[in-house]
Order: C-alpha cells, then structure tokens, then sequence
C-alpha cells in the first residue's frame, strides 16, 4: 500500500478567527527622583525580570563600555562575590550593558526574592566602587573580547556599515579600540558613574507574577536613596541615508563574504510601523520568509540570512545580513535586490508565503524568467 505524496506548492488553510487580545495588567508611576517605574503582571511562571534604561549619550566610548563591564564589581558595603551570593539567594542575577543611547541594567529572580534584588540594583546605582583590581581583571577581559571580534567577519561588516550609514554621527563607531581602553582608570569610572548614573529620566520596567501597584511600591522604597540629575548631552538626528557605490572591505584569505544591506526605516511610533514590520516578516524576518527561501532553499548560498529594524534615540534603519560563498557573492546580491524590488512592485497574495517556484541562479545556463525593468 502507497501513500501519494503532494509536490509543489500547496493552498494555505484559512486562517482562523481573531482572538479577543487581553492586555495585561500593569501600572506606572514616576518617583520623587524622576525614576520612571512600570509593573505588568505576567502570572504565567513564579519569575520577576527588571530592566532599567538609564539616557547614556555621547559619553566617551571606552569609559561607557568600561563602566557597563564593571559597574558590578562591588560597593562600599558589599564586594562583587558577596553581591553574586545575594542574587543566587533569591535565585536571581544582574548583569549591564551600554550602547549609544543608553545604560542599561537587567535581571531576573524569583518573585518571592523581588524587593531584594532591588534593593542590591540600588545598593549599586549609590555606592558602585570600581575596585582598582578588579577594573584591572575586567579592563584586560575586555580588550580580548575586542581583539577577537576585531578578527570575526561579521564584527568588520558592521563596522563598515555603521560607518557608511552614519557618517560622522556618534552611532558611527560603537567598539572602542584595545588602546583606549587599556587608558581607562578607576578614577575616571567613579567620576562618570557620578555624572551620569541618575534617576532623571531613567526608567525601570518590572514584569512577572507581581501585583503591579504592590511592585510600584517596592521600587518606591527600594530607589529613594538614589538621587541626582547629571547632564546627559542629547543626540543629533541620524542622517539620512544615502544611496551610492557598493562598498567592498577586502578581507584576504576569507572563504566567504558578509553582506549588509541598510535600507530607510520609521520609527516605533510612526504610523507606517506596523506595516514595515509586517514587510519586513514578508521579505527576510523568519526563516519561511521570502529572502530565506530564495538564497537558501531554493539556491542554497547561504545558511541563514537574516533582515531586522534596528531602532534607536536618533533614528531607525531596516538591516539584511547575510553570508555566503565567496564565488556566489554576485548572484546572492543580485538575488537579494530582485526580493526587495518584489516586494515593493508586486502585490503579495496569500499563497506567497509558501515557497515560490524555483528560479534558475544568475549564473546559471537555463534562460532567467521575466523580471521587472529596474533588474534588467
């Protein structure tokens, strides 16, 4: 007994109705400080997570990257491995970030252990010491860190394209070099932690199996002590981008190359957000998208390329990333220009999500179907 296999493409099911969306419970309150704090309630699993945005623009790059790598290396009362043995005790953890816009401290934790690990995140916020030995150990860490992405592909594309997008903006350089880091002292942490470590403008978010006014509460009484309104310098909008020749960083020995694509993005708040998201899912955000099937299913150059809206302070942009074999990087280019035309030519019908037909390569001897003018 056989059983018939169908091939080709197959005709979506109907999609089912719309589900009534329900939003969760939260609330939101603005300290004394200039803190502003927001609860949701996500009862789901007995876990807190807090993430708070502090505006950290245009400060020096190799202090700001500094300061995030060791901002957790101990207070006037408690010395990094004591605040690690504190945080596991409520079965939590915090770490910290930088990027161009902001400062940025995020954990999570047990609920039950929530009104402690605020009360260490603030413990660190007012008396962060920057220890001279472990500035030191952390200084060293992140040179290397530095020096082995400086070697990676993907690390050099993005530089150059950052480069390329942003001109003489700050987002244009975002990895400050070993030299400079290797400049920075303890001394100059604790003076920037002083300037611009503050509550004015800053905002904590909390989410998990909390009662949202109750949380307000906790942060309330956790963030008193935290005080102060540095200076924060404000950032220039991003320039608008520029379309011009082909960019091409010569990397030799290399087996493949990185291809980045910026293509004009809106923002959050835009009216047109909402269908450039939707785009973007159509073109190259998941793996049954467009881009994906072209260049991987169907040519196989590549193993998963990839587009995204970055969004940041000054503006947005719309990023393709992708690699592939050296000896395909034409037709991979060329393929992807031919999906970004379609998308912006053609009307998208439901069956387009399922996989199209497949197409002969550029390089290829079997005779190409129609395309649009602006290909040929």
């Amino acid at each position: 007994m056989t059983a018939a296999v169908q091939t080709g493409p197959r005709t979506l099911p109907p999609l089912g109705p719309n589900r009534r969306l329900k939003p969760p419970k939260q609330a939101e309150r603005t300290l004394a400080n200039g803190l502003t704090v927001i609860a949701v309630r996500r009862p789901a699993v007995p876990l807190a997570e807090l993430r708070l945005w502090m505006p950290f623009g245009r400060t020096h790059l190799a202090r700001g990257a500094m300061l995030a790598q060791t901002m957790l290396s101990g207070t006037q009362a408690m010395s990094s491995v004591q605040i690690a043995a504190e945080l596991q005790k409520v079965g939590g953890g915090l770490s910290a970030g930088v990027d161009p816009d902001r400062l940025m401290l995020s954990g999570a934790g047990l609920v039950t252990g929530l009104d402690r690990m605020l009360e260490i995140l603030a413990e660190v916020l007012t008396g962060a010491t920057y220890p001279n030995d472990d500035v030191a150990t952390e200084r060293d860490r992140l040179v290397d860190r530095i020096q082995v992405a400086q070697s990676h592909p993907a690390h050099l594309a993005r530089t150059a394209l950052l480069k390329r997008i942003y001109g003489r903006h700050p987002y244009a350089v975002q990895t400050p070099e070993p030299e400079q880091v290797r400049a920075v002292r303890p001394p100059a942490l604790r003076k920037l932690h002083a300037e611009q470590v503050h509550p004015a403008g800053a905002v904590l978010v909390l989410v998990g199996d909390v009662q949202p006014e109750r949380a307000l509460d906790s942060a309330e009484r956790a963030m008193a002590a935290w005080t102060g309104g540095g200076h924060t310098g404000e950032l220039p909008p991003a320039p608008p981008l520029e379309p011009g020749p082909l960019l091409l960083v010569d990397r030799p020995g290399s087996v493949q190359s990185s291809l980045r694509i910026a293509l004009p993005a809106v923002g959050r708040t835009h009216p047109d957000h909402a269908a450039l998201q939707l785009a973007n899912l159509v073109f190259g955000g998941y793996f049954s998208s467009r881009w994906v099937e072209n260049i991987r299913e169907d040519k196989g150059y590549t193993y998963g390329p990839h587009s995204v809206v970055e969004h940041s302070v000054a503006g947005s942009v719309l990023v393709a990333a992708a690699e592939v074999a050296t000896e395909v990087t034409g037709p991979a280019l060329l393929e992807t220009m031919y999906e970004l035309g379609r998308l912006a030519s053609l009307p998208r019908t439901r069956t387009s999500w399922s996989r199209p037909a497949s197409t002969p390569s550029a390089h290829s001897s079997s005779a190409s179907p129609p395309r649009p003018a602006w290909r040929r």
